[in-house]
């Protein structure tokens, strides 16, 4: 026989796992080559929060990672955060594609994790989108739903204005 390579998975069961669908096997590809701007970039893709996402998910990705038939599934959750922690060093501002304009527009009440989600996508499809919220603070549940343990205030300050770029 051959040595099994890390990324060796002919259709990737960690992505039907992913509640966001991320698109796991190619921002480990990345990641494995040090290239975490690229890993970064397909992150974002599907997910606007990889900081928060790398301290809170539930990571099911890994109860269904190909190597668990081998070995031990690749930390798939951890090396998400530390992708996203070497990224918001450098201010977190990588362009996933340039945005396209469009003459759409549309609101999102409620600067909550869902509407802010909500937001994103809808900025990345080029549309123009104010958002409502009656608190002073965006990201609603995630500054009071989760201990400071879990997830440090440090995490939510860093990765709320990143969302910023895309003219939210």
């Amino acid at each position: 026989g051959r040595d099994l390579g890390y990324f060796d998975c002919i259709n990737a069961p960690c992505m039907e796992g992913c509640a966001a669908s991320q698109d796991i096997p190619s921002y480990l590809y990345y990641a494995s080559k040090g290239d975490f701007a690229s890993a970064f970039e397909v992150i974002l893709r599907t997910n606007p929060f990889p900081s928060v996402a790398g301290l809170v998910c539930d990571h099911l990705c890994q109860l269904k990672c190909t190597r668990i038939n081998y070995d031990k599934p690749l930390l798939i959750r951890e090396i998400k955060r530390f992708i996203a922690e070497k990224n918001s060093t450098k201010g977190g501002q990588v362009d996933v594609k340039s945005l396209k304009k469009t003459n759409l527009k549309a609101a999102v009440i409620g600067a909550g994790p869902s509407g802010l989600s909500c937001a994103y996508f809808l900025a990345l499809a080029g549309c123009y989108v104010p958002i409502f919220e009656a608190l002073s603070v965006a990201g609603a549940v995630l500054w009071v739903g989760f201990p400071a343990y879990l997830l440090p205030p440090s995490v939510l300050a860093m990765s709320l204005p990143f969302l910023t770029w895309t003219g939210l």
